[in-house]
């Protein structure tokens, strides 16, 4: 195993671009550890097995706010059965620097029919996976599938990106644009997949004054950036849209401050709703990075909450019930909050 402490994106893959020595590794939090149960739970079980995780957690740490029990977006209203998924719906296209041609992009839709009570149309979520901006990283691993059927499960109209990416290309820094485009290049596609959203709202029965992204490792650091960074709206597709979003939950990500600094968004109330989840051990994507972010949204008074676990892995296991790092309650109650799903508004510590 070669570690680094600079510059290390994988989730999955511990490639780090200080080290040309660096060799792949594998992180089993990452692949979601218990997540095939959830193929097997019915609707009871999931909300008895989410019912015993949140009671264990709230026991743990009596002074966070969890979400309320009362509000029906915390809980499961479909079994993983239900979920249906359309793969590789193109949203746009933008010019590829390393392959010298215009690629098309993908995204995949995760859906169930039924909605919450009193919502006619659906609350986006959109899932930005991780894996160092390598070619190799997809929306097909395991990790992206997992959590884009859960928030579906919730209610939530879910869409799983591919995006550039250019973690190969940069591994050699005298590459041309290195490494503003592997940072720059997956925000204006998550950017023009939004504008897909708003311009097809209709047909897909969504609320585009919904939309929330959820991102591991360099997804994290993708959300984070397009909420916090001026990049300019990018030419991947759908022009004449707004590609605002109004949450964003970035899980071991957070802002490259050394590198994006001189980007930063700078006007007060510019950031929107925003909420890190990191390890203090993380030894890939290290904890500051999700401190600097929480400290920008600070500076810009932006609605915010740092959820920091005590291991030393990257993208905890979060969201599955019986999980030791289960915090859905957290994530779902952030969404409930930032989204207005539910007419109580939680005050998190």
């Amino acid at each position: 195993m070669v570690r680094s402490w600079s510059y290390c994106l994988l989730p999955c893959a511990a490639f780090c671009f200080a080290s040309v020595q660096a060799q792949p590794d594998t992180d089993s939090e990452c692949e979601l550890a218990k997540a095939e149960i959830l193929k097997t739970w019915s609707l009871k079980e999931l909300r008895d097995a989410t019912a015993r995780s949140r009671a264990a957690r709230s026991t743990a740490n009596s002074a966070d706010v969890n979400c309320p029990s009362e509000c029906g977006w915390c809980d499961f209203i479909a079994e993983w059965g239900q979920v249906e998924v359309t793969s590789d719906i193109p949203y746009g296209r933008a010019f590829n620097q390393e392959l010298d041609e215009e690629e098309v992009l993908y995204m995949d839709q995760y859906l169930v029919h039924q909605g919450q009570n009193g919502f006619k149309y659906k609350p986006v979520m959109i899932v930005i996976h991780g894996g160092a901006f390598l070619k190799s990283s997809t929306k097909t691993s395991n990790w992206a599938p997992t959590v884009s059927k859960y928030f579906a499960m919730y209610g939530f109209h879910v869409v799983s990106l591919e995006y550039r990416r250019y973690g190969d290309y940069c591994r050699n820094w005298g590459n041309s644009g290195c490494p503003e485009i592997m940072y720059g290049a997956p925000v204006h596609d998550a950017m023009a997949a939004v504008r897909y959203l708003v311009k097809n709202n209709a047909s897909l029965a969504i609320d585009t004054s919904k939309i929330a992204l959820f991102g591991c490792s360099a997804g994290g650091l993708t959300l984070t950036h397009l909420m916090m960074m001026n990049y300019g709206e990018g030419d991947s597709g759908n022009p004449g849209y707004p590609s605002a979003v109004h949450a964003g939950i970035s899980l071991s990500g957070g802002y490259w401050k050394s590198t994006m600094w001189k980007y930063r968004k700078t006007a007060v109330g510019s950031i929107p709703p925003y909420m890190a989840i990191h390890n203090t051990g993380d030894w890939i994507v290290s904890y500051d990075k999700a401190e600097s972010a929480i400290e920008l949204a600070q500076e810009l008074e932006a609605s915010n909450y740092l959820l920091s676990l005590s291991g030393n892995g990257h993208c905890p296991n979060v969201i599955i019930p019986g999980s030791d790092d289960y915090e859905f309650d957290k994530v779902v109650g952030f969404l409930v909050n930032s989204l207005r799903l539910c007419n109580e508004v939680i005050v998190f510590p």
